[in-house]
């Protein structure tokens, strides 16, 4: 399960999440483990937990949050996602600096008469 990212093409951050979701989803059951006893041990809501297994970005919290959830689940079960890691910081950013601008744009347009 390998990201490569080309020159022009953008990695969207929901794939990225997927992909790690997946990584850790398959680790965790062949462990034969529950998330609930997990979550206890990481100190992580059973809920993000399983919504980083889903992929699931919208029941996330912020990315310094996300990026501590991830690498601490990862960790637990000893998977090296510093590749995924790096693309998701890469993208996480211009995705953010995507709708700052978006932002700006709308609040100008807004305060049009």
């Amino acid at each position: 399960m390998e990201i490569e990212k080309k020159e022009n093409e953008s990695i969207q951050i929901n794939e990225v999440i997927k992909i790690i979701g997946k990584k850790i989803s398959l680790e965790r059951k062949e462990s034969k483990q529950k998330i609930d006893k997990i979550a206890k041990i990481l100190k992580i809501r059973s809920e993000f937990l399983v919504a980083i297994e889903e992929g699931y970005l919208e029941g996330l919290p912020e990315e310094v949050y996300l990026k501590g959830f991830i690498k601490s689940y990862a960790n637990y079960f000893n998977l090296n996602i510093d590749h995924e890691m790096k693309i998701l910081s890469s993208n996480y950013n211009e995705s953010l600096n995507e709708k700052i601008k978006n932002r700006t744009k709308e609040d100008s347009t807004d305060s049009l008469p």
